[in-house]
């Protein structure tokens, strides 16, 4: 009964440790949500108000027929009106009953004909009035003191506005007829309230907005068919602190989740301290002393007396259990090393019939001249490479790449190889040759392995190159007095992973001095200790720095070269397999 009871409370014990922390993680996440949703519903009550406002303004405009007149006499008259200097109310209704008086009709009831029929004295009276009279609706829409309400017309292929009516925040005072606006502004506004509504701004549970920061968004005030192809907005904004500083408790639900953060840390380190710490400083030293002494029985007795209960005391008794049977292992150590040295002198065997699988005597011919190495990452490797003349005037080379690594990859190359060379000797294309070592291949590929194979067949006589790809790596080729360069063509599929693929052939013509290098991906693939690759653009320029006059084994051996330099002293991850032949034209 009594050790169900501990067991019953180190459960709950644990399960506790478990839920004070998310716990305090949850109430930093709910405070964070609920600063961001107040801030982006107190932005969206803002638009929607001030949305009806200025749609209202928009339609009180539109009741002057000859508005869009009106804005283009401000924009370009608007500096010679000085407006700022004698716009008062009494002016206003000065103008206004003069002009009323002058056309026998009100303002409001004035058409573009009326407007048109006018003095240039009284049309900068007519725009003083109506200005005025739309500038105290202005006012209006920014009642609260603490938005940026502006008409602006945009200047075209500019990123600038002029500045039409306004009524800001700015310290500085407001924006005056005339004056120029950055356009990026109002966009920078328009996507920080676009960022706000949606929620994204997880930052701001631990700081304020930016003081300077705008909210805002615009509202054409005509189309631009009315507007003549131009582009007339209104634009409202408010600063990111006016709005945080509008919702008083957050504070508050800063504050409290802190404290809640901050209690449960230091429960958390207490409970860490005499639940793991301390345990685990008995259990380095028991283990330190072990490694002194190897004795077994003693560290047994330590661990018994250690006491804890919960996943440390799990881990000493294990230890505990190890401690005894080391000396078991070391007695079956022997027997495994002699297993183990059976086992590499096999692999040493492995890989001397593999390397003898491969072409070691580089055929010596006026035509060309050529030559190729493969280094398996492990004792044996998927990679290949070879060739051989089908007849006098006919050399085949192939570069191939098998899935995987190690003994699996070497039994599926040797297979590989034999079929793709038995099936080419006896002749046809090296599309053709591919589809059916591909079809040979799938029958029976029940480990699902498969291989890359690039085939090339070159007649001596005129240059003639025939290709075709199996999803291997891109040629390397010089050809003319171009440099060397990777040949991009499209891919064909891996041979064995699906029967019945087609493959195509590629049709080079070589003159006397060009060049192919051949490769897997072990190069381009390389990694070194900071897990950069070699990448093909390496190779590549590896490639050009060679020279023309350069051997193929001098070409190989730069490359080589440039690759232990990259990955320095990183552990090969893959076979490097390449080759490289040289075209020396047909013999006399």
């Amino acid at each position: 009964m009594k050790k169900d009871k501990k067991k019953n409370r180190k459960i709950l014990f644990q399960i506790g440790l478990i839920l004070i922390p998310l716990f305090g993680i949850s109430m930093i996440i709910v405070a964070n949500l609920v600063i961001i949703s107040a801030f982006s519903t107190s932005l969206m009550n803002l638009r929607m108000n001030n949305e009806s406002l200025m749609r209202d303004c928009v339609d009180a405009l539109n009741s002057f027929e000859y508005l869009p007149w009106l804005l283009d006499f401000l924009t370009e008259h608007g500096s010679e009106m000085e407006i700022r200097d004698y716009l008062t109310e009494e002016r206003f209704e000065e103008y206004s009953l003069e002009l009323s008086d002058k056309l026998g009709k009100g303002l409001l009831m004035l058409t573009q004909e009326d407007v048109d029929g006018l003095a240039k004295e009284d049309q900068n009276k007519l725009a003083v009035a109506v200005y005025q009279s739309i500038q105290v609706y202005i006012d209006f829409l920014n009642s609260s003191g603490v938005n940026t309400v502006s008409m602006i017309r945009e200047i075209p292929e500019t990123d600038k506005g002029i500045i039409l009516f306004d009524c800001s925040m700015r310290e500085d005072g407001t924006y005056r007829l005339g004056d120029t606006i950055d356009l990026k502004e109002v966009r920078n506004a328009q996507e920080n309230f676009e960022a706000a509504s949606k929620g994204v701004i997880w930052n701001w549970f631990w700081r304020r907005p930016p003081k300077d920061s705008l909210y805002g968004f615009t509202l054409p005030v005509l189309s631009e068919k009315q507007d003549n192809g131009k582009k007339t907005l209104f634009y409202n904004a408010i600063t990111g602190q006016d709005v945080y500083d509008s919702m008083v408790y957050v504070d508050g639900i800063r504050l409290c989740a802190l404290i809640l953060l901050s209690v449960t840390a230091a429960v958390i380190l207490i409970a860490l301290f005499f639940i793991v710490i301390k345990p685990l400083h008995l259990l380095n030293e028991i283990v330190t002393e072990y490694e002194k002494e190897k004795n077994a029985r003693k560290t047994q007795e330590d661990i018994s007396k250690l006491g804890s209960r919960n996943e440390i005391g799990v881990i000493a008794d294990s230890f505990s259990s190890l401690s005894m049977e080391m000396m078991r292992y070391t007695k079956e150590v022997a027997s495994l090393a002699g297993e183990k040295e059976r086992v590499s002198t096999e692999l040493n065997v492995a890989t001397n019939i593999q390397k003898g699988m491969l072409p070691r005597e580089f055929l010596e011919r006026k035509e060309f001249s050529l030559y190729a190495t493969m280094d398996p990452a492990r004792e044996v490797g998927g990679d290949f490479y070879d060739f051989y003349m089908t007849d006098g005037d006919h050399l085949v080379m192939t570069m191939s790449d098998v899935s995987g690594k190690g003994i699996p990859a070497a039994l599926f190359m040797a297979v590989s190889k034999t079929i793709l060379k038995n099936r080419t000797m006896m002749g046809g294309t090296p599309a053709e040759i591919l589809e059916e070592v591909n079809n040979r291949l799938c029958e029976g590929n029940s480990v699902e392995m498969f291989v890359t194979v690039w085939l090339g067949i070159l007649t001596l006589s005129t240059g003639e190159l025939i290709v075709a790809n199996g999803g291997h790596e891109y040629p390397g080729m010089r050809l003319g007095e171009e440099p060397f360069q990777l040949i991009h063509t499209k891919h064909g599929t891996a041979l064995g992973m699906m029967e019945g693929l087609h493959y195509r052939n590629e049709q080079y013509h070589l003159q006397p001095g060009d060049a192919v290098f051949l490769y897997t991906d072990g190069i381009p693939e390389a990694i070194n200790r900071k897990e950069q690759m070699f990448t093909e653009e390496r190779l590549e320029n590896v490639l050009k720095s060679t020279k023309e006059k350069d051997l193929p084994e001098e070409i190989i051996g730069s490359m080589r070269k440039a690759v232990d330099s990259f990955v320095e002293d990183a552990e090969q991850f893959d076979d490097i397999t390449m080759l490289c032949m040289i075209y020396k034209g047909p013999s006399a």
